[in-house]
């Protein structure tokens, strides 16, 4: 079974309109709200908007991933592991980057 990751709605409801910041993330909470993010979240919910659940599934449900090491249709409310959710941000990251690289090895 899953550990929780310490994140709940009573937590949330409690930090009121101040930004709620998972551990795991760097800097100071003033810095999650600066223009700069703010501009990337907008993006991303532009991007994201018109899609469907199936779509939304297809992105954030990789095969060996996150989602998938945790699922278990006999509990449907497990939080998945920090952990687990690092190390695919990470994967993903990286298969990003590897792209990148290989673009512009080809754009010589």
């Amino acid at each position: 079974m899953a550990q929780s990751t310490g994140l709940s709605i009573r937590a949330i409801k409690t930090n009121g309109s101040k930004p709620l910041v998972a551990s795991n993330i760097d800097g100071d909470a003033e810095a999650i709200t600066a223009e700069t993010h703010t501009i990337v979240l907008n993006d991303i919910t532009n991007e994201l908007a018109g899609k469907t659940g199936a779509q939304l599934i297809h992105i954030t449900h990789w095969p060996n991933g996150a989602w998938e090491q945790t699922f278990d249709p006999d509990y449907w409310e497990i939080d998945i592991p920090e952990a687990l959710m690092k190390a695919e941000y990470e994967e993903r990251k990286r298969k990003v980057e590897q792209r990148i690289a290989q673009r512009g090895q080809s754009a010589e």
